[in-house]
């Protein structure tokens, strides 16, 4: 598979756990970069990449994003690179005139319905950082909402294993309302001024339910570079903990439901 190569690392955009870089690729695209072997592991691209695989399967607007590569001919102005960086990196195209959400902009919002399938789709990746600058807003003629930011997901975010994930599982975490209280200021902004309708979430979980597939999964995690080096059998059971949250996606909508009724 091709891969764009990174020419150049302009700065750090802000220093945070994955240290997110503005970077220009060979593509002339004007980028995020995530690099490898970065603070928070190689996992936090994985968790990345087949979020972003999957929420595009699934309608969910985000910047194109995909892999690219660091080497030695990586022009680095932000002075960051070392050896152990090159590698396959995790880019996401960057939104010109962005925001980040808040109440007073939602009538402005094309696609603010969105967010409920973002709000699902968190459940299905237990997603528990979807904090306000991990959905942005482009405000050209017509504001777009897009969904950011996929590192923290997946149970024990940046060091899952099978063995967490199994606990999931055997333990129903399906059932626990840890995610909607994590993200409790994001989607405040959306509760302030929307209505959580129980027929409408059901029509998105069901819709998740029919697209996420094990095929569809398997097609994903094929496409994850070896040198991100995650065992095969932790990748498995990741397959198994999706497809289970996938299956109890309708039992996850009355979870939100109650607890906004608290």
């Amino acid at each position: 598979m091709h891969y764009a190569h990174v020419d150049k690392i302009i700065r750090v955009i802000k220093k945070s756990s994955t240290e997110p870089c503005d970077a220009i690729l060979s593509t002339g695209e004007h980028v995020v970069l995530k690099l490898c072997n970065n603070i928070q592991g190689n996992l936090s691209l994985v968790n990345e990449y087949i979020c972003y695989r999957l929420a595009t399967c699934l309608g969910i607007l985000m910047p194109q994003s995909g892999i690219c590569y660091v080497d030695s001919n990586t022009l680095d102005e932000a002075e960051i690179l070392l050896p152990n960086n090159y590698g396959y990196a995790f880019y996401s195209k960057r939104i010109d005139k962005a925001v980040v959400i808040q109440a007073t902009v939602l009538k402005k919002i094309v696609n603010k319905e969105m967010f409920f399938d973002i709000l699902i789709f968190d459940h299905l990746v237990y997603n528990t950082d979807r904090n306000p600058g991990n959905l942005l807003l482009s405000m050209k003629k017509e504001a777009y909402l897009y969904a950011i930011d996929h590192t923290h997901v997946f149970k024990n975010e940046c060091i899952w294993d099978g063995f967490c994930l199994k606990q999931g599982i055997n333990s129903d975490d399906y059932l626990d309302s840890h995610i909607m209280w994590r993200n409790t200021a994001t989607y405040g902004v959306f509760f302030s001024r929307m209505n959580l309708i129980k027929a409408d979430l059901l029509k998105i979980s069901n819709s998740f339910k029919l697209a996420v597939t094990k095929e569809l999964l398997k097609t994903i995690i094929a496409e994850l570079p070896r040198e991100w080096d995650v065992k095969e059998e932790n990748l498995e059971i990741l397959i198994e903990y999706l497809l289970y949250r996938a299956s109890h996606l309708n039992d996850i909508v009355d979870v939100i439901l109650a607890y906004q009724r608290r």
